[in-house]
């Protein structure tokens, strides 16, 4: 639904678009179970006196002593179907996807601004991008510069 509002000589265009979070964690592997109880927020100062410490031992222990490595399941809802991948449980970019809740929506404004401005046929490039891919109508193309010295 798109209208238009007329103020003065200023245009307002509105779009109502569907703001939505395509990720969703199926399977968490051990290292990553660890590395969110040991960097979790406590709520209570007995539980997080009780907890973190011995926690943040355990997962320093199992990642950097004994190099536990993980492979997890992530599902990504595109508007044709879910698709299932795995993702390496030692690699920490993932964690936008896991450590958040489901609803949460990584740069909504931009994600907005997608879904009003590009069509199905249309192709967004994101130059610099990691972390959190941006999904949104279109075809979304992501380049990451090996270097930071670039």
């Amino acid at each position: 639904m798109t209208s238009r509002q007329q103020s003065g000589t200023d245009y307002r265009l509105t779009k109502l678009v569907d703001i939505r979070n395509p990720f969703r964690a199926l399977d968490l592997p051990l290292v990553v179970q660890l590395y969110k109880m040991a960097y979790h927020t406590y709520r209570k100062r007995w539980a997080k006196r009780l907890f973190k410490r011995p926690s943040r031992l355990l997962f320093d222990f199992a990642y950097h002593t004994l190099r536990l490595q993980g492979t997890g399941k992530l599902e990504i809802r595109f508007p044709t179907g879910k698709k299932t991948l795995n993702f390496n449980g030692r690699n920490g970019q993932f964690g936008g996807i896991y450590n958040f809740p489901p609803e949460h929506v990584f740069e909504a404004p931009i994600v907005g601004l997608m879904e009003a401005l590009l069509r199905d046929e249309d192709v967004f490039v994101d130059v610099g991008a990691w972390g959190v891919p941006v999904f949104a109508r279109g075809h979304s193309q992501r380049f990451s510069w090996p270097d930071s010295r670039v």
